[in-house]
């Protein structure tokens, strides 16, 4: 089991069970290679830059932390990163978005990031970006899994809709090297604060964006805006590989899928979800109308030739 820091009671207060979501829990986060394809790195020494990214630049900013360890399987209680092929493949292994637990779980595609390095990359550059691509990713999953296990937090800002708190997305492909591993970039809780003026503060780990809700060139943001998410992506380049990139299994699909917004109007304390039923009225009204509509014309029409 991870350890536990209990916080002070009020005495006569029952204790109650601290949640795995809570803050009084450190997770472990069990690292898992169940792939054909062969990792770049040893493992072993990626972990430990690993828990220095989180330990020394995670941590201090949104107050999270985590133990990693190398597992063949995960473990009751623990968190998982799991290293894979495919989707296709993570699937047929049981590997899906939480472990077997309902724990957190991420995942990392192996052959399909090797595929993607081959046809953007030189043979000569391709071993080195293989390695880069894969602790980015793993490290990317990491960051995001820690600050919102769920995947259901987000952040409004007015006028815009609800931002997904997706850490890493809207500077993904930026990072910094920790022990020779490249580690993702991440924003900061001030990139969601829209009173900060630009340069005023720090948004990134990397001093990157310079204002609140700034998407990098190669990054992009999840928005749920007019009853659908979004993904608005930092320039036309960014987007033009975001649509070719194979999306199965991230992070961004689990909360689209998994999406229960809706449109809702309280009443007396009790939520009466009317949109919906507003629009369905409206739509056999507008059908009807225009079923009349051409029935007059008709009946007209075969006047007209009479």
């Amino acid at each position: 089991m991870p350890p536990l820091r209990h916080s002070p009671t009020m005495p006569g207060m029952a204790k109650s069970a601290p949640s795995l979501f809570s803050s009084t829990v450190v997770p472990e986060i069990s690292c898992v290679y169940a792939a054909t394809t062969p990792l770049p790195f040893s493992l072993g020494k990626f972990v430990r830059a690993a828990q220095r990214f989180i330990d020394e630049h995670l941590a201090p900013v949104w107050g999270v932390e985590a133990r990693l360890r190398i597992r063949r399987k995960t473990r009751d209680g623990a968190w998982a990163l799991v290293f894979v092929d495919t989707e296709d493949q993570a699937s047929a292994d049981g590997w899906h978005d939480l472990t077997r637990r309902g724990m957190p779980l991420a995942k990392v595609f192996l052959r399909v990031l090797a595929r993607e390095v081959r046809e953007t990359s030189t043979v000569k550059e391709s071993a080195a970006a293989f390695r880069d691509a894969v602790s980015l990713t793993a490290t990317h999953e990491i960051a995001e899994m820690l600050v919102d296990p769920a995947v259901t937090l987000c952040v409004q800002r007015a006028g815009f809709g609800l931002y997904a708190l997706e850490v890493a997305d809207p500077c993904e492909e930026d990072g910094f090297r920790i022990d020779g591993f490249q580690m993702t970039d991440f924003v900061y809780p001030a990139w969601y604060e829209t009173f900060h003026t630009p340069d005023s503060t720090t948004f990134d780990e990397c001093g990157k964006c310079r204002r609140p809700c700034q998407i990098l060139r190669d990054g992009y943001a999840s928005i749920y805006r007019k009853s659908r998410w979004r993904d608005r992506c930092g320039s036309k380049a960014k987007r033009k590989r975001f649509r070719k990139e194979d999306r199965s299994g991230h992070r961004t699909l689990q909360r689209k899928r998994a999406s229960g917004l809706k449109r809702s109007t309280t009443v007396s304390g009790r939520v009466v979800r009317v949109v919906l039923k507003v629009r369905k009225v409206r739509k056999v009204r507008r059908v009807r109308k225009v079923r009349r509509v051409r029935k007059v014309r008709d009946l007209s029409g075969r006047g007209r030739l009479a």
